[in-house]
């Protein structure tokens, strides 16, 4: 063979390998273009730990009166509610995980929802915190269900056969939650009986009406409620 054929058949070798390779580019090309990048998001598996406090306020006394008990919240006492006094009545400790809700009572028939909505940098935890009237002496169903679907905590009260309507908060608040600081929200009007013990309150569809007390009695007080982010565990 000549070297003018052998350069003549190399030529036409390469000419048919190019638009092989040039197709094959593009074909890759559009393989990798239509297939999407999944990220998969890593759930909040962090602990936080909160600390709440039932706290009542009162109408009577010297102006500012925080007992030994609540003085690392006079600051934010005094100046949100400016009450006369306060007292705290109860501590709750709850824990729960970034992505789900937690629940507890505060004291009889009331009942207190944090849903986490989030996080911030810091540790931070933002909120949601309500608090629902759920009262187990009437004989009416009103339903409040707490947690993931599956894993739910039932509130219920029977009213008619058959029938249910929404429960709605009597007091809610969005929050930001910092560590080891604390927030308040509430001034829910109530009553309490000299044992301490709620009789009523004055912003629920349905007061409370325990047996053998009446609802007029009691010393008229406000509601409040303390939450600090107490601890975070990763």
């Amino acid at each position: 063979m000549s070297n003018s054929h052998a350069k003549q058949l190399i030529t036409l070798i390469i000419l048919l390998i190019i638009p092989i390779a040039s197709s094959g580019a593009h074909e890759t090309d559009k393989v990798v273009s239509a297939t999407p990048v999944i990220q998969a998001t890593q759930q909040d598996q962090n602990v936080y730990y909160l600390q709440i406090r039932v706290i009542f306020a009162g109408k009577t006394g010297i102006y500012g009166n925080v007992v030994r008990e609540l003085r690392d919240m006079k600051t934010i006492l005094t100046k949100y509610f400016k009450y006369p006094s306060y007292e705290l009545s109860n501590n709750i400790r709850l824990s729960l995980f970034g992505d789900e809700e937690a629940a507890a009572l505060v004291f009889p028939d009331h009942y207190l929802r944090i849903i986490p909505k989030g996080t911030a940098k810091g540790d931070k935890l933002k909120a949601k915190v309500e608090l629902y009237h759920v009262s187990s002496e009437r004989d009416s169903r009103t339903r409040l269900e707490v947690g993931e679907l599956g894993k739910m905590i039932q509130f219920q009260e029977k009213e008619k056969e058959g029938s249910h309507s929404k429960l709605f908060p009597i007091a809610g608040s969005a929050m930001i939650l910092n560590p080891k600081q604390w927030e308040a929200f509430g001034g829910v009007p109530v009553r309490v009986n000299s044992q301490g013990r709620v009789s009523s309150n004055t912003m629920s569809s349905s007061p409370i009406n325990q047996p053998g007390v009446s609802t007029a009695l009691g010393q008229e007080k406000y509601l409040i409620l303390g939450i600090q982010l107490d601890e975070v565990r990763k």
